[in-house]
């Protein structure tokens, strides 16, 4: 079942960011109280939230989104910060994503910025996006300093 998840829940989300970091070959940081902090600004702003995807009670995944104006045309946009699935349970994932649509369609999103790591999944991701009609159009680059 997809629904959104709650400010008091946003610590059940800590084990399915350890799973994607561990999954990971990258180095990513992640820092368990700034993450909860951060999202309950932004649910106290209104700028975004987190679906959830839950199954028999276990959260099995999950997508966060912010909701902002564009900065160069004004139009509302969205724009995905993580989505996560079990390994066990992908697949099943692209719920969330349906579920993130429809919801960013309601809100009144004029676009929807979708992204995925490089080194996880990038050919079979990229594929996906463009059969949604999604079109890539920036690559980002990283540099620890």
């Amino acid at each position: 079942m997809i629904s959104v998840l709650q400010v008091p829940e946003l610590n059940k989300l800590i084990p399915l960011a350890k799973a994607f970091i561990a999954e990971s070959t990258e180095d990513i940081p992640f820092n368990e109280e700034h993450f909860i902090k951060t999202w309950e600004q932004v649910y106290l702003s209104k700028n975004g939230s987190i679906l959830k995807y839950e199954k028999d009670g276990e959260i099995i995944g999950a997508l966060g989104y912010l909701v902002y104006p564009d900065f160069l045309s004004g139009e509302l946009k969205a724009t995905e910060t993580f989505w996560f699935i079990k390994p066990e349970f992908r697949g099943c994932g692209f719920k969330l994503l349906d579920e993130f649509e429809k919801v960013s369609k309601e809100l009144g999103v004029k676009r929807i910025m979708m992204a995925h790591l490089k080194h996880l999944m990038p050919d079979k991701l990229k594929s996906v996006y463009l059969k949604r009609g999604y079109r890539e159009i920036e690559t980002q680059y990283e540099k620890v300093v």
